[in-house]
């Protein structure tokens, strides 16, 4: 009949591997053509210095920026040593339990126990998963600052939706959104975490990837061939 629409499925294109990270594979692999390393950055516990507790609830959460100001950002490994964990692959399987994002299989209750409890016990806040910390976020910014970046193309998961924004403005008034895939106008370095994981994938190639890291002095790993987006389970 003439004039009749034919409805297609939606597809969409390919995603762009310098603003994506991959959903449950392995990190080198699927960065491959485009980034030869990748550092996972781990976020941040904190406490509170100067900011209410009740401020953490609610709609009246604190910005990134209040969050470096008026909290004291704690490691991992200032964790590990004080709770019933051995590893930062333990903490990993412990925070993603907690959250709900491991099949029953891999969950262990007892690593995200002793997280709760300790977090209960010190008013120390336990990271969200999806986001950047605000104290990875502030370093890495900073760090890409001193190496001569001004501007951060920052998108969604998929890298679909996209805003051009001054690394300053992001710094001081601003935050990188949930799962974000935020990377560099010339494409050389991406920072993109993933939607269940409570820390953030760092990618570039070889010599500036550790120049950025070097200066950042954020804790975290290397990837290896091995490596997984779930990358505690089964360590």
């Amino acid at each position: 009949m003439k004039g009749k629409i034919v409805v297609k499925k939606k597809i969409l294109p390919t995603f762009d591997i310098y603003a994506s990270f991959p959903s449950d594979d392995l990190i080198l692999d699927y960065y491959k053509n485009r980034f030869n390393s990748v550092f996972i950055a781990y976020h941040q516990f904190y406490k509170p210095d100067n900011i209410p507790m009740n401020k953490f609830e609610g709609d009246d959460f604190p910005t990134n920026a209040e969050i470096r100001s008026g909290c004291t950002a704690i490691s991992w490994a200032e964790i590990i040593s004080k709770v019933s964990l051995n590893t930062p692959s333990e903490m990993d399987v412990g925070l993603r339990t907690h959250i709900g994002g491991l099949k029953r299989q891999f969950e262990n209750k007892a690593f995200s126990d002793a997280i709760r409890q300790f977090s209960k016990e010190t008013s120390i806040s336990i990271p969200d998963e999806g986001c950047i910390c605000p104290f990875v976020e502030g370093k890495l910014l900073s760090a890409l600052h001193e190496l001569g970046y001004e501007w951060l193309w920052v998108g969604d998961e998929f890298g679909i939706e996209r805003r051009l924004k001054w690394i300053e403005d992001i710094l001081i008034k601003d935050e990188l959104p949930y799962s974000a895939c935020s990377y560099t106008p010339n494409k050389k370095i991406l920072i993109a975490t993933h939607w269940d994981s409570h820390c953030t994938f760092i990618c570039a190639n070889n010599k500036l990837l550790t120049s950025l890291i070097n200066k950042a002095e954020i804790e975290g790993f290397y990837c290896d061939e091995r490596t997984k987006v779930y990358w505690g389970v089964g360590n």
